[in-house]
């Protein structure tokens, strides 16, 4: 029955498919994690280390986090209409599309711009910018939006794995 439903693309197209779709995952999920462990877990004593992880944050989600998320959607979105899974046919697959599309809005409208702003204030005022209002502001909310994200991407992969609710017409989904 898997077959039947990948019928519109070729086998070794579904793999290599697949195999982009799991590298994107791991780059986003990746570097949620770095992300997380630059907050918690590398000390900063200086206003030089400030901005260095400041900026090396800032690194990772333009280019591990934000190509990862991104790359996720596209294969997503090919395997939703060329592979025959469809975006409403199964919940779980209508739940990840949503939460891939709020996580690349969310991060483009808040996240990015937290991560922006404390770059810039970490280079103009180094070590003072732990006393910065607006910097400890955007540091808090990058934080819990950090732990907030690694969380739910390790619920994406669950989805990913167990596929649970179901077809919408009440028939199973595929067993592979």
């Amino acid at each position: 029955m898997y077959e039947k439903i990948m019928s519109k693309l070729s086998p070794t197209m579904t793999k290599w498919l697949k195999t982009f779709h799991v590298i994107c995952a791991c780059l986003w999920g990746g570097g949620a994690v770095c992300l997380v462990l630059l907050h918690w877990a590398v000390p900063t004593t200086s206003g030089d280390e400030l901005f260095a992880r400041d900026l090396c944050m800032k690194f990772i989600d333009d280019w591990v986090v934000s190509s990862g998320a991104v790359g996720c959607l596209a294969t997503g979105v090919i395997f939703s209409t060329v592979g025959g899974w469809g975006f409403f046919k199964f919940p779980w697959i209508t739940a990840k599309f949503v939460m891939n599309t709020g996580f690349i809005g969310f991060g483009a409208i808040f996240f990015v711009p937290w991560l922006n702003k404390m770059a810039h204030l970490s280079d103009m005022e180094r070590i003072a910018a732990l006393e910065d209002p607006i910097y400890l502001q955007s540091k808090f909310l990058n934080e819990m939006v950090a732990v907030g994200m690694a969380l739910s991407l390790f619920f994406l992969v669950w989805l990913t794995i167990f596929k649970p609710w179901g077809r919408r017409e009440g028939k199973h989904h595929p067993k592979r």
